[in-house]
């Protein structure tokens, strides 16, 4: 083998060289930034739920209420409503379903009272015969007798008792009476008219409400703008020279990579130009 021949297989090997070196050091970045090739179509605009200070209604199911699209549901929320007793005022009857006697009384509408139907006093009648000569052959009848007149003297005095008729004071000319005993007053008993009055209460338990807290979705941009997995795609924002591990940036295959601070048409240093092949 000549000298001309053994060089241009040495330049060939080194160029060899040179192109695994630039191909080896792409991958490597490319494993180091895993994002340096991503696609900027498909990168995410990021963001969070955020309160929007409102909450569903409270419900005592615990099952969570169904939102319309671009909201969410947040934390629950509970509370205890505690349970009360009502009570009726005095009632005749039960007010229905779930009222429990639990007083009763007796009210006096018209109190007891006597009613007293008043007797009749006894009587006394004096017996007057006509003027006639000779004693009067009695007894008189009464309360008509043609010999004579029936004259009433009020209540019958003391000494004078007995069973109701007529009848001789004395004997012989004595004079004639007709006597007739009172009646005692005749007192009628009334019951007094009552009602029975009750109470019933009603007690409610103790009752467990819930709610929600309601989400809206807030980009990083600090717009609204709801999604199912809580991304929105927009516009992806352009890379900058400096940014760090983990930034999308965007390759471009169909251009030369140029060093920072060289001019063009330098050399690359660390890729040889000149094989000193011992030509």
């Amino acid at each position: 083998m000549n000298k001309f021949t053994a060089g241009i297989g040495s330049l060939a090997l080194v160029a060899g060289s040179a192109f695994f070196v630039v191909t080896a050091q792409g991958q490597a970045a490319s494993a180091a930034n895993p994002q340096v090739t991503t696609s900027l179509s498909a990168s995410a605009v990021l963001g969070s739920w955020v309160h929007n200070g409102s909450y569903t209604d409270w419900q005592e199911d615990p099952t969570q209420p169904t939102l319309e699209d671009g909201l969410k549901l947040g934390e629950r929320e509970t509370r205890t409503i505690t349970g009360s007793t009502e009570t009726t005022d005095w009632v005749t009857e039960s007010p229905g379903d779930g009222w429990v006697q639990v007083a009763e009384r007796t009210v006096i509408v018209k109190p007891a009272w006597t009613e007293t139907i008043p007797g009749e006093p006894s009587q006394w009648w004096n017996f007057q015969p006509n003027k006639t000569e000779g004693p009067f052959d009695g007894p008189p009848t009464f309360p008509k007798d043609p010999r004579g007149t029936w004259t009433h003297k009020g209540q019958l005095p003391p000494g004078h008792e007995g069973a109701d008729g007529v009848y001789q004071q004395g004997q012989g000319n004595g004079s004639w009476f007709f006597r007739q005993a009172g009646t005692p007053d005749q007192k009628i008993e009334h019951a007094a008219v009552t009602r029975q009055e009750l109470k019933f209460e009603r007690t409610s338990p103790d009752v467990t409400e819930y709610r929600w807290q309601i989400l809206e979705w807030v980009d990083d941009n600090g717009g609204e703008n709801g999604g199912e997995n809580g991304t929105t795609p927009t516009d992806p924002a352009q890379p900058d020279d400096d940014q760090g591990v983990g930034a999308a940036t965007e390759t471009r295959p169909d251009q030369p990579r140029r060093e920072k601070n060289r001019a063009p048409g330098a050399t690359n240093p660390r890729v040889p130009t000149v094989i000193d092949a011992g030509l």
